[in-house]
């Protein structure tokens, strides 16, 4: 099985070249485009080491475009990657940001898809109406390409306003297009997946309606997928704490510091345990200059792990601690009641602490029997209170669709003891709560009503148990 490793970068080239280093194989070719806005002299010196450093890939440069964030040139780049990687036939696509690194062995990851073949794996979820996402792709955005540089982002009223008349005479592009979709970026795909993708918007019509949008590389693929064939190949699994909702995965950690900037996640030393224990392939995004430390720990980590075994059940957990059998913990999937108990007699001999590094992003057996233990616990530590911010959402946002247990999502927020994270989460819960009246008003015949009505009673259901709790604590 060959893979072709498309990489748009456009800073951090140190964290760039350990990322390259990773992926040299001799079943794998290597596509990285570079933005236009990196000065000549930088590119030529990074072009020369990275191609000095790859001995068993083959490596290749694209034409450069100039990417502006929100803008269809990321589409453009995209594009070009698509299309110099197809060009030569692989079987896995993978399209990665110059801020990824893999958090498994290679050797794994390449065993993975040879197990998955035939799936696509794509990340996405439904915006039905009303939702504000939807106008990203509603109206046109003309001035996007200008107020996308980070340094004139603070003239976007100026194209906020532009909505205004579009809004009074009735503009809506979503119109005429399909149910609307979007999700992340990156993905990994097909050969047959991509040399349809590229059919596809070879036809100017179909590439019309990203241009003039904002952030059409979140819509641009995911809108294929979903209105294709191939959405009955996109993988599945699990993917949220506590809940048995299986979901679209692309194999990625990615998350955002909405309470704090608005952007990704820059990964640090605390990030470690959920890195090293979780299930997916790759995570995004790092920073060497940064957080040095963190990269090298893990790609230490991931160099130095035994290959993969088949064993049987009980044997797996043999000699292992720490961090290790947490790790075991999380990979195991139990298929009988026999295994289930192991699991659970495990946990139980473990010490919360512990417990509290096992990675939010992952749902297992393990995962779902530990938070039951630790919320019944009588125990009151710092730990307990930093496990009760983890799981009400205070760091990783959690949906009440995600979680469906209301009941203790309620008792876990009723015995928090952080002032401003209670009126951080009051605030989003408020405005979640907004959302779904709205929802449930406009939606009346849609399938969904029902499961927002539901949802509209559990969001105003928490938002008044955050309330209470806050009196409570003055």
């Amino acid at each position: 099985m060959t893979h072709a490793y498309m990489i748009m970068a456009h800073n951090e080239f140190p964290l760039l070249t350990r990322l390259v280093s990773t992926l040299d194989d001799p079943c794998c070719d290597i596509y990285i485009h570079i933005d236009k806005k990196v000065e000549d002299e930088v590119f030529m010196r990074v072009k020369a080491e990275l191609e000095g450093m790859v001995k068993r890939s083959r490596i290749t440069f694209t034409a450069r475009v100039n990417i502006v964030w929100g803008d269809f040139s990321m589409i453009e780049a995209e594009l070009l990657l698509l299309r110099e990687a197809s060009a030569a036939r692989h079987d896995y696509y993978h399209l990665l940001s110059g801020v990824d690194l893999p958090i498994k062995p290679h050797s794994e990851i390449l065993r993975f898809f040879e197990e998955n073949a035939g799936k696509e794996f794509i990340w996405y979820y439904s915006v039905p109406p009303p939702n504000a996402e939807r106008l990203r792709m509603r109206y046109y955005y003309p001035l996007q390409h200008i107020v996308g540089h980070h340094y004139l982002r603070p003239l976007g009223i100026l194209q906020w306003l532009l909505l205004l008349p579009q809004a009074l005479v009735g503009v809506n592009r979503l119109r005429r297009l399909p149910e609307y979709f979007k999700g992340q970026q990156w993905f990994s795909a097909t050969h047959e997946f991509v040399t349809d993708l590229l059919e596809f918007y070879s036809h100017e019509e179909n590439l019309k309606p990203y241009r003039h949008t904002q952030c059409p590389d979140e819509i641009f693929v995911t809108m294929f997928a979903c209105h294709s064939k191939y959405r009955e190949r996109i993988f599945m699994s699990k993917r949220w704490v506590n809940s048995d909702r299986v979901a679209s995965n692309n194999m990625r950690i990615l998350y955002w510091d909405k309470a704090l900037t608005g952007s990704p996640h820059v990964m640090t030393m605390d990030d470690l345990p959920m890195l090293t224990q979780s299930k997916q392939l790759w995570a995004r995004k790092f920073s060497y200059d940064k957080h040095p430390e963190v990269v090298d720990a893990l790609l230490e980590r991931i160099s130095r792990l035994p290959p993969r075994r088949e064993t049987n059940f009980e044997d797996s957990f043999a000699g292992l601690s720490g961090d290790d059998l947490l790790y075991q913990l999380v990979k195991a999937d139990p298929k009988s009641d026999s295994e289930r108990k192991l699991v659970h007699e495990i946990i139980d001999r473990l010490p919360p602490e512990l417990l509290l590094r096992l990675p939010d992003e992952e749902i297992s057996e393990a995962k779902s029997y530990a938070i039951d233990a630790l919320i019944g616990a009588n125990w009151d530590s710092p730990a307990r209170q930093a496990f009760l911010a983890r799981y009400t959402g205070f760091r990783y946002p959690v949906r009440m669709e995600e979680q469906q247990d209301l009941a203790r999502m309620i008792r876990a927020a009723s015995q928090l003891k952080d002032g401003k994270a209670l009126k951080r989460t009051a605030k989003g819960t408020k405005r979640d709560c907004r959302y779904f009246k709205k929802a449930v008003k406009k939606r009346r015949e849609d399938s969904r009503h029902a499961l927002d009505v539901k949802f509209e009673a559990n969001y105003n259901a928490y938002h008044k148990a955050i309330l209470a709790r806050i009196k409570e604590i003055k």
